[in-house]
């Protein structure tokens, strides 16, 4: 497993890249999301197994639904009761991923983190605001 032999070996230049990697992926998620296809694959590269990259990667997510979570309800937009509503599917599928992942083990985690990964760039590279411009200007001639 996982252990303080990789921070003891870890080299400035590597720290560097690290923190680099995580402004980057800071920026990314709050412009457009997919901040982890810059992260992930960089951590695993550098020797963590699959598992503990992906564990790690959840870090800068959970501060920026933090961050979200506050912002929105400061400038009072956001529904709780709908949150909430829709926020229990979404525990139960991330504690049912979580055993899935773990189940895989590094190698089936590894090629399924991996897969996921570029599907989640490719969607963000295809331009989804041209799809969700497009619903919009169909549901506006429905109403």
């Amino acid at each position: 497993m996982f252990g303080s032999d990789f921070f003891s070996q870890l080299s400035p230049a590597t720290a560097l890249l690290l923190v680099l990697a995580g402004i980057c992926c800071g920026f990314l998620n709050t412009v457009a999301s997919s901040g982890s296809a810059v992260t992930l694959p960089l951590m695993i590269s550098l020797g963590l197994p699959p598992l503990v990259a992906n564990a790690t990667n959840r870090v800068p997510v959970v501060v920026g639904l933090a961050v979200a979570v506050w912002k929105f309800h400061r400038s009072g937009q956001l529904k709780w009761r709908e949150g909430l509503m829709l926020a229990v599917p979404t525990v139960l599928g991330a504690v049912i991923g979580t055993f899935v992942a773990v189940g895989l083990g590094n190698v089936g985690s590894g090629y399924l983190t991996t897969f996921a990964v570029l599907l989640c760039f490719g969607l963000v590279l295809s331009n989804p605001t041209k799809w969700l411009q497009a619903d919009q200007q169909r549901q506006a001639k429905q109403t």
